[in-house]
C-alpha cells in the first residue's frame, strides 16, 4: 500500500471539523505545559480562569439627591456652606474621581479641589457614606471615600449647587 493510499484512508476516518486550525481537544488529556495546548479556550477550561476580584460593597446610608432633610428643613446650598468644591477650569466638571488600587480590587472615590473647611465636607458626606469609609487628607485638600461613590457624590454636590 502506497503512502498516498494510507493517507487517504486515514483522512477518510477523521470526522469533519469546522475549523482546520483548532482541532477538537475534548477527548485529549490535558497537556502538562499550558503553553503547548493549541487553543486559549482549552487552556482556560482545564486550568481554570482568573478569579474575580472581591470589591467592597458600596453602602449608601441616605439619599444623596435629597433636597429636604428628614426633619423637613431644606438643605444648605453652596453659598451658606463653609467649604467650596471648585469645578475644573477648562471643562467645568466636578472634581470627583474614581481610582483603583491593588490590581483593581479596591475602589476609591476622591473629591479634590476643596476650599474651606474639609472636615465639615466630610461630616456632611456622612449623611449617605458610613463614617469608617471617609478619610480626610488636609494637606492635599482631598476627601477619600473607600468604595465606589462617584455618581452619588456628584449628585449630592449638584443638589447643593456646586
Amino acid at each position: 500500500m502506497s503512502l498516498l493510499q494510507r493517507t487517504l484512508q486515514a483522512s477518510a476516518r477523521i470526522p469533519y471539523q469546522p475549523s482546520l486550525r483548532l482541532p477538537r481537544l475534548q477527548n485529549l488529556s490535558p497537556s502538562p505545559c499550558p503553553a503547548l495546548t493549541n487553543s486559549r479556550r482549552y487552556r482556560g477550561e482545564i486550568l481554570g480562569s482568573r478569579p474575580t476580584p472581591i470589591k467592597p460593597k458600596t453602602i449608601l446610608v441616605g439619599d444623596p439627591t435629597a433636597t429636604v432633610k428628614p426633619d423637613g428643613t431644606a438643605i444648605q446650598t453652596k453659598e451658606s456652606l463653609p467649604y467650596l468644591v471648585k469645578r475644573t477650569s477648562k471643562s467645568g466638571w466636578l472634581p470627583v474621581y474614581r481610582e483603583f488600587k491593588h490590581g483593581k480590587t479596591q475602589t476609591l472615590t476622591i473629591i479634590r479641589r476643596v476650599d474651606g473647611n474639609v472636615k465639615q465636607l466630610a461630616d456632611d458626606l456622612r449623611q449617605f457614606v458610613p463614617f469608617d469609609r471617609i478619610e480626610i487628607k488636609e494637606l492635599q485638600r482631598h476627601v477619600v471615600l473607600k468604595g465606589d461613590y462617584l455618581f452619588a457624590v456628584r449628585d449630592w454636590l449638584t443638589a447643593r449647587g456646586f
